[in-house]
């Protein structure tokens, strides 16, 4: 996995063969050391994903994208009291690229975390708030080449069920660059 198109665009790119969550090893990460802002860890793999309220994110491995971005609200004047506003901006920059690869679908942000495709959940997004309260980790898991007979709740989705029929790891680069470059611009 290389993801060429994301690592353009991320200040950098660490991309896992596997890994429990993008976001804990990402905030792992952030407070080891300094990292830059759009810091970057994906992975096709996820083994232990995790949503709001404690709940499970389950895949098949190679069939999602799961990519974690370091953000620094401070960076940019963002007062803490607005940070909440952080997983609805970056669920809205999530719903505008995957809406790219469904266009003769209903692509719609449900409050706080989840997009969906024509009512179904295709992807969820989960924030953290780093140890220093003033970095926020963004995690975003996307179903992208899931089949119907392994998606893990009837209410989901995935994008190959809906045209989307490009490998899963070109899709995911695809997918992971427009988000990049919709939340650099919210």
């Amino acid at each position: 996995m290389d993801f060429p198109l994301s690592r353009d665009r991320a200040a950098r790119l660490i991309a896992l063969a596997a890994v429990a969550t993008t976001n804990d090893e990402l905030v792992s990460l952030a407070v080891a050391e300094e990292l830059p802002e759009f810091t970057v860890v994906v992975t096709l793999n996820q083994t232990a994903g995790k949503g709001r309220l404690g709940r499970t994110w389950d895949a098949p491995p190679g069939t999602s994208l799961a990519a974690s971005v370091l953000l620094h609200p401070q960076h940019h004047h963002l007062p803490k009291d607005r940070y909440g506003w952080i997983p609805l901006a970056s669920g809205f920059a999530m719903s505008s690229a995957l809406s790219r690869f469904v266009p003769k679908h209903s692509v719609s942000l449900k409050w706080p975390n989840d997009v969906l495709i024509d009512g179904r959940k295709v992807s969820g997004v989960l924030s953290e708030l780093l140890p220093d309260a003033a970095s926020v980790v963004v995690g975003a898991g996307v179903n992208l080449t899931i089949p119907a007979e392994s998606l893990p709740v009837p209410t989901a989705t995935s994008l190959l069920l809906h045209g989307a029929v490009l490998p899963a790891e070109e899709l995911a680069d695809l997918v992971l660059a427009g988000y990049l470059d919709d939340l650099r611009h919210i």
